[in-house]
C-alpha cells in the first residue's frame, strides 16, 4: 500500500515544498483580509468584491497545499481541493479585472468602445465558462486509476479548454482596454485629467494597473497551458519551481498590486458620476451606460448579454454626450461649464 508521501508525489508530480506552501498561504490570507477591509471601506463599490473572492480561493488552495506538504488528511481529497481552488482563482482574478474595466468605462463614458454593462457581462460569461471547466475537469479526473483512462482524459481536456479560453479572453481584453486608451487620448480626456489635478488621475492609474494585471494573468495562463499539454514526466511538470514562480508568486503580485492601487479608493463611489472632456466631472441619474441593467427580469434571464441591444434599430443620442468646447468656454467659470455640459434628456 502506497504511503501518503508516494500518493502526494504521484498527484503533484513532485512533493510540495512545506515552507513555500505555508508562506504563500499566509501571504494570500493577509491579502484576502486586506481586500475585505478595503471592500468594506469603499462601499458601495461592489465591483471590487472579486478581489476578495480571488484571494480567498488562493488562500484555500495554498492552505490545503500546506496540508499535503505536512501529510495531513487524505492526500487525494486534499489535492483535489487544492487544485480546484488554486486553478479557480485565476478566472476570479480575471473577473475582477473585467469589473474594474467596466467601472472605468462607466466613468469615462465617451471613450468607452463598448457599453460598461455589456463589457462586464460578455467577459464574465466566458470567464464563468472557464471557471466551470476547471472545477468540473479537476473534479472528474480519475486520479485513483489509469491517467490514460477516458475519464482522466476528459477532465484534462476540460482544463486545457478552460485555460485556453482564459488566455484568449485576456488577449481580447487587452485590445479593448487599448482601444479605450487611444480614444481617451484622442478625445482629450487623458491630457485634461492630468491638467485638472496636476498629476496622474486615479482612473489612469487603474488603467495602467489593468495592463500589468493582464500580463501577469496571461503569464499564469500560459504556464497552465504548457503544464497541461506536456507529458507527465517532463521536467517542467516534474519540478515545483515553475508553479511557485508562475502561479504562486505571479498571482500574489497581482493581488498585492490591487491592495496598493485599489480601484475602489481611486474611482468615484457614485456610479452616476462621469468625466467630461475638459477634465471635470458631472452627474447623471440615468442608468444608461453605467453597470445597471434596467431591462425587465425576463430579458435579463433570456438575454443576459443583451444581444438584442447590439442589433437594435432604435436611434438615440447617449445622455452623457456634451456639446464641443468653444472659445467662450475657456472664459466661463468652471461651475458654469459644468452646468452648461450637464446631461440633457433630449438633443435636437
Amino acid at each position: 500500500m502506497s504511503s501518503k508521501e508516494d500518493i502526494t508525489t504521484e498527484l503533484y508530480h513532485y512533493f510540495p515544498n512545506k515552507p513555500a506552501a505555508i508562506i504563500f498561504a499566509i501571504l494570500y490570507i493577509a491579502s484576502s483580509f486586506l481586500h475585505e477591509y478595503q471592500y468594506n471601506a469603499t462601499r458601495p463599490q461592489k465591483f471590487t468584491m472579486p478581489f476578495v473572492l480571488g484571494t480567498t480561493f488562493s488562500s484555500v488552495g495554498f492552505v490545503t497545499r500546506s496540508l499535503s506538504a505536512l501529510k495531513i488528511g487524505d492526500p487525494r481529497t486534499v489535492w483535489r481541493i487544492s487544485s480546484m481552488f488554486t486553478l479557480g482563482a485565476g478566472p476570479t482574478y480575471a473577473g475582477a479585472d473585467y469589473f474594474v474595466c467596466g467601472r472605468i468605462f462607466s466613468y469615462v463614458r465617451s471613450a468607452a468602445p463598448i457599453s460598461p454593462l455589456r463589457t462586464v457581462r460578455t467577459f464574465i460569461f466566458f470567464d464563468f465558462l472557464a471557471e466551470i471547466g476547471i472545477w468540473i475537469g479537476t473534479g472528474i479526473m480519475d486520479s485513483r486509476g489509469d491517467p490514460n483512462s477516458a475519464k482522466a482524459k476528459l477532465g484534462l481536456n476540460l482544463i486545457r479548454a478552460a485555460v485556453i479560453i482564459q488566455l484568449a479572453l485576456f488577449a481580447c481584453f487587452v485590445v479593448v482596454v487599448l482601444v479605450f486608451q487611444i480614444r481617451a487620448t484622442s478625445r482629450g480626456f487623458w491630457r485634461a485629467s492630468h491638467q485638472q489635478i496636476g498629476g496622474t488621475p486615479g482612473w489612469v492609474k487603474v488603467t495602467y494597473t489593468l495592463y500589468a494585471s493582464s500580463l501577469l494573468i496571461a503569464a499564469r495562463s500560459g504556464y497552465h497551458i504548457a503544464e497541461n499539454f506536456l507529458p507527465h514526466d517532463h521536467p517542467f511538470r516534474a519540478t515545483e519551481a515553475p508553479f511557485l514562480c508562475l502561479e504562486a508568486l505571479v498571482m500574489f503580485i497581482n493581488a498585492a498590486m490591487f491592495n496598493v492601487i485599489h480601484p475602489g479608493a481611486l474611482l468615484p463611489s457614485n456610479p452616476h458620476v462621469y468625466l467630461l472632456s475638459n477634465g471635470t466631472e458631472a452627474e447623471d441619474e440615468s442608468p444608461e451606460d453605467t453597470l445597471e441593467d434596467t431591462r425587465p427580469l425576463k430579458m435579463k434571464i433570456l438575454d443576459p448579454l443583451d444581444i438584442k441591444g447590439l442589433f437594435s434599430k432604435k436611434q438615440s443620442v447617449k445622455v452623457y454626450q456634451q456639446r464641443p468646447m468653444t472659445g467662450d468656454d475657456e472664459l466661463m467659470p468652471e461651475s458654469m461649464r459644468m452646468l452648461e455640459n450637464r446631461p440633457r434628456g433630449e438633443f435636437h
